[in-house]
């Protein structure tokens, strides 16, 4: 398993997807038009979700310190 992965802030999230269409392991994906959402079995950490996301909503973090 990978050892980073992407966390989501609900709150700054605005669904625009634009971190969905970078992920290239299709790891995340607009919930219902209301955030972003991320698999954790697909993401693998890579941070360009992180980087591309203008609304800085998209943070990486090392998989030990996410509670799952």
């Amino acid at each position: 398993m990978a050892k980073k992965i992407a966390v989501v802030a609900e709150k700054a999230c605005i669904a625009c997807g634009a971190c969905a269409h970078v992920c290239p392991r299709e790891a995340v994906s607009v919930w219902r038009g209301t955030r972003a959402y991320v698999n954790a079995t697909l993401c693998v950490g890579c941070g360009a979700c992180e980087a591309e996301c203008p609304a800085s909503a998209v943070t990486v973090h090392r998989r030990e310190a996410v509670s799952a």
